[in-house]
């Protein structure tokens, strides 16, 4: 029979006792036996057995060896005892690896033991999935798992669709990504019959790609269906990303069927491929793919991404492609209410697309403008002498009343910086930094700017997040719910 989509918190053995405040909407807790066996962990796990049965919640057992990527490195007999040890000790169900000698436990005889089939590949996913599907199927069992690493985005798909597979056979299932790009696959997992989706405790996943306990929450994953619309983020790096909490945010404070994921990117041609085949609804974009790379899967252009010849927000507009770009006016509405000082001398550190329009934005209103560029005599050239252009060198002894990093976080390290700004400047200069996370790039940290006014890019970000949510939504942001907003960010409410 099949039984309705479930949630299950996946947990080592070593972290047990910390499961207390994670059970919201939880109905099943795997141990992972084989993370942090010892004889003092299986005692506390028996008493945690014991008050999560009571609680009215199912646990799971797995002991996963060495050679599944788990832990357990003892004997396969002391494997199997330790599981029905398990089993003995208030456990109700098995996770029994498939080709593997747990598996003479899907005959264990116990009134109380029910068994997961799983299927597990760490490198990529079979071309014959359907066939070791049908193999599994052929040996009876509560529940099918597959789970396998996630190298392009359309395995999110084939594993998606085993669900499919399963379900016509009335089998319950959760066949799911692992890795970097697996996101797709475990947001909608429930949307493709999946039945079980896996957390783990925030920042101690049991998987990779694993969602946390927080992200369900963010995410809002258990309102996932089949009419759910995706957004997301793409770039590589992207997990350090803000746009997932700021959008998701936003999703949920007006109430949209939607997600915002972040995706992983390192082949763009594939993943959009992949978007246009699966309706991806809007995306924004960042490094490295704000280039020709992205922008030739475009049908139309905005008047703001025309002016530059580049944007950074993708939408769908008369059935096309369509991108728009939120860089110039994000900084414009950060700079108008948060610096508002008169114009002097300014300089742009960067000549990339974000660097240029921040500098066209700036010499709009009376600045005079340089720019800082690795290669001076050959950025002179391509922009036709529209600006002062000079090399990292010349700012040891220039002057200037505002200064501007435009470069991507971890360009430079802080010595770096130091040699670069080997003295103090002036105290009433202003610098900005467009990178919004001063961990990520120590540039604001830098010694020489300790007595200046310091800004970093996080209400440029916010600026954008909530002109492209306008694109995508058709809703204009209320101040008050961009007080919200920074109050989930942590962050003064006057920054809005």
């Amino acid at each position: 029979m099949l039984m309705e989509s479930q949630n299950c918190l996946a947990v080592g053995l070593d972290d047990i006792e910390k499961l207390a405040g994670y059970l919201n909407r939880i109905q099943f807790v795997e141990i992972r036996f084989d993370l942090g066996l010892s004889t003092k962990n299986l005692e506390r796990a028996k008493k945690i057995i014991t008050i999560l049965r009571d609680r009215g919640l199912e646990v799971i057992a797995t002991c996963r060896r060495v050679e599944d990527r788990g832990g357990f490195t003892s004997s396969k007999e002391e494997r199997l005892t330790l599981l029905k040890w398990a089993i003995e000790h208030g456990a109700t169900i098995l996770d029994l690896e498939v080709s593997s000698e747990a598996e003479s436990l899907l005959h264990y005889k116990n009134p109380e033991c029910r068994k997961i089939l799983s299927y597990h590949n760490f490198e990529f996913v079979p071309d014959d999935m359907e066939s070791i599907a049908e193999t599994m199927v052929s040996r009876e069992a509560w529940l099918y798992k597959i789970v396998c690493k996630a190298n392009r985005y359309d395995d999110n798909i084939k594993l998606l669709d085993l669900n499919r597979y399963f379900s016509s056979r009335g089998q319950n299932s959760t066949c799911f990504g692992l890795g970097e790009k697996c996101l797709y696959s475990r947001a909608f997992l429930t949307a493709h019959t999946g039945k079980m989706n896996f957390y783990a405790i925030p920042e101690k996943t049991t998987a990779p790609g694993q969602f946390s306990t927080n992200d369900r929450e963010l995410f809002r994953l258990d309102s996932v269906n089949d009419l759910t619309e995706c957004y997301g983020v793409i770039g590589n790096p992207v997990s350090h990303s803000l746009s997932p909490l700021i959008h998701n945010t936003l999703l949920g404070i007006y109430s949209l069927n939607a997600i915002f994921l972040p995706f992983y990117v390192d082949d763009i041609e594939e993943f959009m491929e992949f978007a246009k085949r699966n309706g991806i609804n809007g995306l924004a974009v960042t490094y490295p793919w704000k280039d020709e790379r992205f922008y030739k899967h475009i049908a139309t252009f905005e008047e703001s991404a025309r002016k530059f010849s580049s944007g950074n927000t993708l939408f769908i507009k008369n059935g096309e492609l369509t991108l728009a770009d939120m860089d110039y006016d994000g900084f414009a509405g950060f700079f108008e209410k948060k610096i508002h000082c008169q114009p002097g001398r300014a300089i742009v550190i960067g000549t990339g697309n974000t660097g240029l329009k921040i500098a066209a934005y700036l010499r709009s209103r009376g600045w005079m403008m340089t720019l800082i560029s690795r290669r001076p005599e050959e950025k002179r050239k391509t922009l036709d002498f529209q600006y002062m252009i000079e090399n990292y060198s010349w700012l040891a002894s220039a002057q200037y009343d505002l200064l501007i990093n435009a470069i991507p976080a971890g360009a430079f390290s802080g010595d770096d910086w130091k040699k670069i700004f080997p003295k103090k400047t002036p105290d009433d200069m202003i610098v900005v930094d467009i990178n919004y996370r001063q961990n990520a790039d120590p540039f604001l940290n830098t010694e020489a700017f300790d007595k200046n006014r310091k800004y970093d890019g996080l209400d440029m970000l916010v600026n954008q997040a909530v002109m492209q949510f306008q694109i995508w939504t058709g809703i204009n942001v209320e101040a008050k719910s961009g007080r919200f907003l920074f109050q989930k960010l942590k962050l003064p409410n006057g920054r809005f």
